[in-house]
């Protein structure tokens, strides 16, 4: 794979948000933390688009550290795993304090940053500064499972444990970083979870996994000694490998067979009434960046988003106004406008609006599902609200592309940029 973040000259792979193209770039141990940063929960190809961007924007640690938390949100919007921004953020204005702006190359020093942890710190070390250190990711650990041909999950602490073992004790002195991101690739493009390319794989013959399938396939359908003394692969000299209720190793009978599965907790459900509130405005003059497919909202309107807290999922993002909801049926509109914006005001007595039912959507993420229904509202002219209470803001295209909004968030605007609406006035009462 030809990478920015490896000095390689371009074009560089990429997906379908960034380029191929461009100037090589140069390397350097921050440009590492942050490739390392992006690459993680994300495949490298839609990485490196969004690498060149944030490097252009922020390209020492100094300038990240000065930025504020809007700047890194709308460069990582889309990226998903919003937390890693929020770290990457904290961690820089770490190393600006502790370290002025140099990033220290030690492991120990390393993992006292936030957000960075032992993974991040052997890639930094090893990558960066050339230090014979160890890294253990996904991949690593499927390679090993399988030349060692250890029956475990992914997940489980020990075949962890020997896999950091084993990077220790395989990591030269010499070109540590090109030797890990070499074992790397072997995992990525080579030993993939699926249909692995065994005939290309450089490792095949100290691959105990590949073996016992080939003698799996040659006594297949035997009644020999051979075949029963291998699928009676006793284990109890192995603490690493899953067994069954007879105490006996699992039998692979083709590679992708190791490592077991994980098995995957029920996924939470959730449902939400989401409110995608518009007002108009004076067209503006100023062109936005966001959206090159399609506007998600007119030039000549705002949309009010809300900012979440600043902690749990998508903390401090932004996102429209919602309330929970305990069944998943298609919602029921609420008489007054005032039970959805307490806050609301209006200077003739008026409150004008309009509203519809746009859709709903789901969204996943990797733990859970969000079902949202979601309901447009188009307020009048003269009506007011009262932002800071809701800890909400009006905004243009221009704000969109300035904040950075997750995926979650442009589905919903998406959808309600779509919804047919009925003009509606009502009289506000006294307790409205």
């Amino acid at each position: 794979k030809m990478l920015p973040w490896r000095g390689d000259d371009p074009p560089w792979i990429s997906g379908k948000v960034g380029t191929s193209g461009g100037e090589r770039i140069q390397t350097s141990p921050y440009g590492t933390w942050v490739s390392e940063i992006m690459c993680q929960q994300t495949r490298v190809e839609t990485a490196v688009g969004y690498y060149l961007k944030w490097m252009k924007k922020f390209p020492t640690v100094k300038s990240l550290s000065l930025a504020t938390s809007e700047e890194v949100n709308s460069l990582w919007a889309g990226l998903g795993y919003y937390r890693r921004a929020r770290m990457l953020h904290e961690g820089s204005k770490y190393v600006m304090e502790k370290h002025n702006g140099t990033l220290p190359s030690s492991i120990e020093e390393l993992k006292l940053i936030p957000g960075i942890g032992p993974y991040t710190a052997g890639a930094i070390s090893s990558i960066a500064f050339q230090k014979p250190e160890p890294l253990v990711d996904g991949n690593i650990i499927r390679l090993v499972s399988r030349l060692r041909a250890c029956s475990a999950s992914p997940k489980n602490s020990q075949l962890v444990k020997f896999c950091w073992e084993c990077s220790r004790k395989l990591v030269p002195e010499k070109r540590p970083g090109d030797f890990n991101q070499a074992l790397m690739e072997i995992g990525s493009l080579v030993c993939t979870p699926k249909a692995p390319l065994c005939e290309d794989c450089p490792l095949q013959r100290q691959c105990k996994t590949y073996a016992l399938c080939t003698q799996f396939v040659r006594f297949k359908g035997s009644k020999s000694s051979e075949k029963k003394r291998l699928k009676e692969r006793k284990i109890s000299q192995c603490s690493i490998c899953s067994k069954n209720e007879k105490m006996q190793a699992d039998f692979p009978t083709s590679v992708d067979d190791f490592p077991r599965k994980s098995i995957r907790g029920k996924i939470a459900e959730e449902t939400f009434r989401v409110f995608a509130i518009f007002r108009k405005v004076s067209k503006s003059d100023e062109k936005s960046q966001f959206g090159c497919e399609e506007a998600l909202i007119s030039a000549d309107e705002e949309v009010l988003l809300a900012r979440r807290k600043n902690e749990g999922l998508l903390a401090g993002q932004w996102e429209c106004p919602s309330e929970a909801m305990t069944g998943k049926n298609r919602p029921e509109f609420d008489l007054n406008l005032s039970s959805i914006l307490p806050t609301i005001k209006n200077t003739n007595g008026l409150c004008e609006w309009r509203r519809k039912y746009a859709g709903k959507i789901v969204h996943l993420f990797s733990h859970r599902r969000h079902l949202m229904h979601i309901e447009r509202i188009d307020l009048g002219h003269d009506t007011l609200v009262n932002e800071s209470e809701l800890n909400a803001r009006w905004m243009s295209l221009v704000d969109l592309n300035e904040v950075g909004i997750t995926t979650g968030t442009k589905k919903v605007l998406k959808m309600a940029s779509t919804a047919k609406i009925v003009l509606q006035k009502r009289k506000r009462s006294a307790t409205e």
